[in-house]
């Protein structure tokens, strides 16, 4: 479905996709004594929820209705 965005809309989204891109792509790096095997795989499934989250939120703000 494709929607029809004034130049207004199509600014806010760039902006925002802009500010929260480096979020979204970017993963903290475990330090050497969370090494383990265990603690590795929790802390990158929580970095991987964390950026859908933010990917979630990004939508929503971008692609609200309009309130009249």
């Amino acid at each position: 479905m494709l929607m029809s965005l004034d130049n207004e809309s199509k600014v806010m989204i760039t902006q925002t996709f802009s500010l929260v891109k480096e979020k979204i792509i970017t993963v903290d790096y475990p330090q050497v004594e969370d090494m383990n095997k265990n603690c590795l795989r929790r802390r990158m499934r929580n970095a991987i929820i964390e950026k859908v989250r933010n990917i979630r939120s990004l939508f929503t703000v971008c692609f609200r209705p309009a309130e009249n």
